[in-house]
């Protein structure tokens, strides 16, 4: 009668939650840089959450060292690193997911 996901608030309308998900999926699949800029931006927060914090100024850098994020802007994104840098610390801002504080970017 009630679902109680692992994140978000509790619902009901089941039906609706899956057809949700299934046009994200479907959106996902129909756009490979839609799914890379995702995949970037979890990758990144979930790193801030076990890091704590990281200097913006320092993201460019560790883009282009890290084999995930450099691999996956190389086949997919082709931007260079501190564009990529910039995108996610505007769109992880945007969705409050984190923010700027003091020059370090920590989780929201």
């Amino acid at each position: 009668r009630i679902v109680i996901p692992g994140h978000g608030e509790p619902f009901r309308d089941v039906a609706a939650a899956l057809d949700r998900a299934y046009r994200r999926v479907e959106a996902f699949e129909a756009d490979e840089m839609r799914i890379a800029r995702h995949a970037a931006k979890v990758i990144l927060t979930f790193n801030l959450l076990h890091r704590r914090r990281m200097p913006v100024a320092d993201l460019p850098a560790y883009i282009d060292r890290i084999g995930i994020y450099r691999d996956l802007n190389a086949r997919v994104l082709r931007i260079p690193p501190a564009d990529l840098a910039s995108m996610l610390v505007t769109e992880l801002t945007r969705a409050g997911a984190v923010r700027v504080e003091a020059g370090d970017l920590v989780p929201a």
